[in-house]
C-alpha cells in the first residue's frame, strides 16, 4: 500500500470527479497511474522521438546546410544595419 499527498485544490478535484462518476477516489487515482505508467514506458528510440526535427524532411528546408551559413550572414548584416 502506498500513500500519495495531494495538495487541497488536487484533492477537492479528485472528490468532486469521484462523486460525480460515481466511483471510488482509490479507483481513479489506479487508472491514472496505470495510463501514466504506459505512456512512460512506451520504448521509442531517441532517433524515433526526434525524427521530425533532423535533416530536410524535419525542418521543411529542402535548401539543406548550404544555405545555412548564408542565411546566418544575412541576419548578422540586417542587425548591424538596424542598429
Amino acid at each position: 500500500m502506498k500513500t500519495v499527498r495531494l495538495s487541497k485544490e488536487l484533492e477537492q478535484q479528485l472528490k468532486t470527479y469521484a462523486t460525480r462518476e460515481g466511483i471510488s477516489e482509490s479507483q481513479i487515482i489506479r487508472e491514472a497511474l496505470v495510463e501514466y505508467m504506459a505512456q512512460k514506458t512506451e520504448h521509442i528510440t531517441p532517433y524515433e522521438a526526434g525524427k521530425h526535427l533532423f535533416g530536410q524532411v524535419g525542418s521543411e528546408n529542402t535548401s539543406g546546410s548550404s544555405t545555412y551559413k548564408s542565411e546566418i550572414k544575412k541576419k548578422v548584416r540586417e542587425r548591424k544595419t538596424s542598429h
